[in-house]
């Protein structure tokens, strides 16, 4: 359990009170009157779009956060299972191509088959012919 202002808290921006700097972003507890709970101070160089963006952010992950026991453990068991995730994605893939590669191996081999039956099929029909089978086979008169 930690002991941070429980949530949810909201970015109000500017506020104008006599103990804060105008540059400072003011973060407050939502539900508990208003207090403030925290300032977003910028850093030298930060942009003011840069400064709102920071503390919408923290104001967004501690509400996202709300509730959960322990944010860390969260997130490393999140990272574990996408990186399950990609391994059994990886591993299917390899197995579909595995498969496609074999799949045309087959058909490959079918068509050439195919082709030797065909091939097989004409010299015994002209085989055949040749020697007037076909024409007794087909009921035919030499």
């Amino acid at each position: 359990m930690s002991n941070h202002t429980p949530g949810p808290w909201m970015f109000v921006g500017n506020v104008d009170h006599k103990h804060v700097q105008k540059t400072q972003l003011i973060i407050q507890d939502r539900v508990r009157n208003s207090k403030n709970i925290a300032s977003v101070i910028p850093c030298l160089g930060m942009t003011g779009q840069e400064i709102k963006a920071n503390a919408e952010r923290i104001v967004t992950c501690v509400n996202a956060m709300e509730g959960i026991e322990d944010p860390k453990k969260l997130r490393e068991t999140w990272d574990a299972i996408k990186h399950l995730e990609l391994d059994a994605y990886e591993k299917t893939n390899q197995l579909l191509t595995e498969a496609l590669l074999e799949l045309e191996r087959v058909k490959q081999q079918n068509t050439l088959l195919k082709e030797q039956i065909d091939l097989f099929e004409t010299m015994a029909l002209l085989g055949m012919k040749r020697i007037g089978s076909l024409d007794k086979l087909e009921g035919g008169v030499k």
